[in-house]
């Protein structure tokens, strides 16, 4: 008779997790598309993250959303550039090591909040506190609508979470400067596709 060892089920679990991460970071690359896109959506990268001095002032939604003391969403810009997609750019500020916390989830959901698709990233590619502390940070991404939502009202909402840990804990926000939240996240606007 062969003890089961608890650890090992632990480390099964976690490559499981680990496999999944991996197949939708690939299904994102080819379905998401970092080369030529399909006709009506612009050519590019389909995220690109950049760190700056300053905020700028073009930001059409600026806030102060503490997550945690790890960091602050300080702005969000919303962009159809076409029927097909959106532009959406986000800036952070981080405020601690974000430690295992380090994907954005992006959700976009419905009246009954469920979700009908997602924008979620790594944190600024997943690039090192040292590197990012002290200078605001830009990611730029690019989100296909899905031909589902035509027509539908959704609601765009922003957290953090650990994509490592067991249920996938969400950061707890501590403020939000007078910004919307619901269970974790930030509210950022309402849109009809």
């Amino acid at each position: 008779m062969v003890a089961s060892n608890p650890g090992s089920r632990h480390f099964a679990k976690d490559l499981q997790l680990l496999a999944v991460a991996v197949l939708c970071f690939i299904a994102t690359l080819f379905f998401g598309g970092c080369v030529k896109e399909r006709a009506g959506v612009s050519e590019g990268p389909a995220y690109v993250c950049e760190t700056l001095s300053a905020l700028p002032k073009d930001v059409s939604k600026p806030m102060a959303v503490n997550f945690g003391n790890k960091a602050t969403l300080l702005g969000v810009t919303v962009k159809n550039t076409s029927s097909e997609a959106l532009t959406i750019t986000y800036y952070w500020k981080l405020t601690g090591n974000l430690g295992l916390y380090d994907r954005v989830y992006v959700h976009f959901t419905d009246r009954d909040n469920n979700i009908l698709f997602q924008g979620d990233h790594d944190l600024c590619g997943n690039r090192s506190y040292e590197d990012l502390k002290g200078k605001i940070i830009m990611e730029t991404s690019r989100i296909r609508i899905p031909q589902t939502v035509k027509g539908k009202e959704t609601t765009m909402k922003v957290g953090l979470f650990a994509p490592t840990l067991q249920g996938y804990p969400r950061v707890k926000i501590e403020s939000a400067g007078g910004t919307a939240i619901d269970n974790m996240s930030a509210v950022i606007e309402t849109l009809r596709f």
